[in-house]
């Protein structure tokens, strides 16, 4: 626990200097910069209470498929449990990461340094899908040891849409934050 809140200070402590740093920095950039460097650098959050859930489900897919997995191996079956419990971590990651950002409108905020450049941007931007597989687990027949998992069609969760608050902080750095929840 203590851990966790020693880096839940260092986070935001690392934040702040980004944003301090921001507001200080002599780069300034134009809209096109500002959307190219989004969509390289930035990501999308789900809304908390869907990504929590999102998480979990998707963890105890992954042990399942995992336990499985291995089981199959141990008894020398060819089964597809390792290719979904990979397919679920994949997913897990982008939940926890956040979503690639696919497209990005930024708008300068604030006064215009020289030639149109901004330090402060607002970003309208759209996320990349996550696909989640879905597979049915079918009882052992007389005589199997192992269910049969038969694939279902991918859950897709996006694009979403989202509006960050964007920081110059460098030649090609930025620091944001994400304005409300993602929008399905």
């Amino acid at each position: 626990m203590r851990r966790l809140l020693s880096m839940s200070l260092a986070a935001a402590a690392i934040a702040s200097t980004s944003t301090a740093a921001a507001h200080n920095t002599p780069w300034a950039w134009t809209q096109t910069k500002a959307a190219r460097i989004v969509m390289s650098d930035a990501t999308v959050q789900l809304p908390p209470a869907e990504k929590a859930s999102l998480e979990s489900e998707l963890r105890q897919a992954w042990r399942l498929y995992r336990l499985l997995a291995m089981a199959a191996d141990e008894i020398g079956v060819s089964a597809p449990f390792g290719g979904l419990g990979r397919h679920n971590v994949h997913a897990l990651k982008k939940v926890r990461n956040g979503l690639g950002i696919v497209a990005a409108a930024c708008k300068g905020l604030g006064k215009a340094t020289q030639a149109n450049r901004f330090k402060h941007f607002r970003c309208a931007v759209t996320s990349e899908t996550i696909e989640i597989p879905t597979a049915v687990l079918v009882p052992p027949e007389p005589g199997a040891e192992l269910p049969t998992a038969i694939a279902g069609p991918p859950l897709i969760i996006g694009p979403l849409e989202a509006q960050l608050d964007v920081h110059v902080t460098g030649k090609s750095w930025i620091a944001y934050h994400q304005l409300g929840g993602a929008d399905g």
